[in-house]
């Protein structure tokens, strides 16, 4: 065996500086000790491939995969976790040198780079994260579903412009239409993860090895769909973090959205909904008060997303294509926005799953906001011959007769035919029947039947639709999941008859 030196490197002679040390290895290695299962199995990946092509002994290959299976028995915290080297893959490296002598474990880097494993790990990172992302996504879209069915019926003020009350729509299919943003959250999910599961390994430092490596054996073995072929490329490259970066933050900006509609139901001007005690706060001084601050954090959450989206951005623009130390920053930036989006969506789960809703309220609200108007117009147009523009400035004049009336007033048929022959210089004789008809906020959604429309009947056949998009997300992220399960037994297959 042949004398281990004391230090990892004979280019330098002194450990980098204690600042540095303290600045980017101590918290570096810290925050990579979660990946330590993605070391060791990237490991043992390069080791078997190397041992099958004849570029290491067998006899040596069997050394470092039993080294690499003790050291996961033993853990991380059994490694000598030294800042001045950086990263923890240095620390693994050099704790199997110092126990296999460097003849024999310094043949673990035979024909790589930091920089391939690197991307390499953070990709099986990434892949790993969208799979616990998309998790909690379809639990928020299953209750979604099941909050449409239970309130297909529940006739809900729908708005515009932030709160103004726009026209009646039901209470299922403003839940419908939170989960189809979030169906298409998951398909950008889906697409990231296809762009993400590729693998760089073999790609060295850039510019590839001279070594005659087997790059798909590798992938194979670590569950990978195929490789980022070009190797300045697959060493360089972190578009995969900045898209999977983008389709969180879009995420947290549709959480945020369904939040903010939830924060202003919840208000005592409105009352239409209530949150459960566990998901709100109270005032440390006003006893009446019963705060969202669930949604609040919900809302945090996503603004969180996009600034560290809006970092990553910045670090990657301005670096050349290749490795260096800023880039690396990207992947905690990556990790606190799935953390982040995660918690969003679990929260947000649990407050649409427990909330209580007053269907009269919301009844009471549609009352005092005209909403119902657009479908008498859309009356006069459909039983009276006036063109939509016509019988939109008749009821725009009716409204505002209404609204600046001293004493409350109602719209009837009375007012509608006098300001018809006012403006129009028509006899309309519109009945009393229809406008009630019109104005009955229940009666205004049922006719509502426009496919993708809030009517009841259309929200059951939406919500049938969409538990069958479900499944098909479920059966995916089934797919991928145990596809990753089956990749880790091959490997320990594999490295386990090495061994032998």
């Amino acid at each position: 065996m042949s004398r281990i030196p004391e230090r990892h490197e004979q280019r330098l002679k002194r450990d980098p500086s204690s600042l540095i040390q303290q600045a980017y290895g101590a918290p570096h290695i810290a925050a990579d000790k979660s990946n330590f299962p993605h070391h060791l199995a990237a490991n043992r990946a390069h080791v078997v491939m190397l041992v099958e092509r004849g570029i290491v002994r067998r006899e040596d290959g069997r050394a470092i995969l039993r080294a690499l299976d003790d050291l996961e028995t033993r853990g991380v915290e059994s490694v000598a976790l030294r800042p001045e080297l950086n990263d923890l893959f240095t620390c693994i490296e050099v704790q199997l040198v110092r126990e296999l002598g460097d003849a024999v474990g310094g043949r673990l880097h035979t024909g790589r780079s930091r920089n391939d494993l690197f991307l390499t790990l953070e990709r099986m990172t990434d892949r790993e994260a969208v799979n616990r992302v998309v998790e909690a996504l379809l639990q928020l879209r299953q209750t979604l579903l099941a909050k449409a069915l239970e309130h297909a019926d529940t006739v809900f003020p729908g708005y515009t412009h932030h709160s103004q009350q726009a026209q009646p729509i039901t209470l299922g299919h403003f839940f419908l239409s939170h989960h189809d943003s979030l169906t298409r959250d998951g398909e950008r999910l889906e697409a990231a993860y296809a762009r993400i599961n590729r693998c760089p390994l073999g790609g060295a430092a850039l510019a590839g090895t001279g070594f005659p490596l087997d790059r798909e054996r590798v992938a194979e073995l670590l569950g990978f769909d195929g490789l980022v072929e070009n190797t300045a490329d697959g060493c360089g490259a972190r578009d995969f973090q900045l898209e999977l970066g983008a389709a969180l933050a879009i995420v947290g900006s549709n959480l945020g959205r369904l939040a903010e509609s939830l924060i202003l139901y919840t208000t005592s001007e409105f009352g239409y909904i209530e949150l459960a005690d566990e998901f709100a706060s109270i005032s440390s001084i006003m006893p009446q008060k019963k705060n969202p601050v669930s949604l609040e954090i919900v809302e945090a959450f996503g603004a969180r997303a996009t600034g560290r989206l809006v970092s990553m951005l910045a670090i990657l623009k301005s670096c050349t294509l290749g490795n260096g130390r800023e880039v690396g920053y990207c992947d905690g930036e990556l990790a606190a926005i799935v953390s982040d989006i995660t918690w969003a969506l679990k929260i947000t789960e649990g407050v649409v799953a427990t909330l209580r809703v007053f269907p009269d309220r919301a009844l009471r609200g549609l009352a005092a906001g005209q909403s119902t108007a657009t479908e008498l117009a859309d009356v006069l147009v459909r039983h009276h011959d006036l063109s939509f523009r016509q019988a939109h400035n008749v009821m725009g004049k009716a409204v505002a007769t209404v609204v600046a009336a001293p004493a409350e007033q109602q719209i009837t048929a009375g007012l509608v035919n006098r300001i018809a022959a006012e403006l129009l210089g028509q006899s309309l004789q519109v009945t009393e029947a229809e406008v009630a008809a019109a104005l009955d906020p229940r009666a205004n959604v049922a006719v509502r039947t426009t496919r993708g429309g809030p009517a009841p009947s259309e929200v059951r056949r939406m919500a049938a639709d969409r538990d069958e998009w479900l499944g098909a997300a479920r059966a995916a992220h089934a797919q991928r999941t145990g596809a990753l399960r089956d990749a880790d037994q091959r490997l320990r297959m594999a490295a386990s008859a090495l061994c032998e």
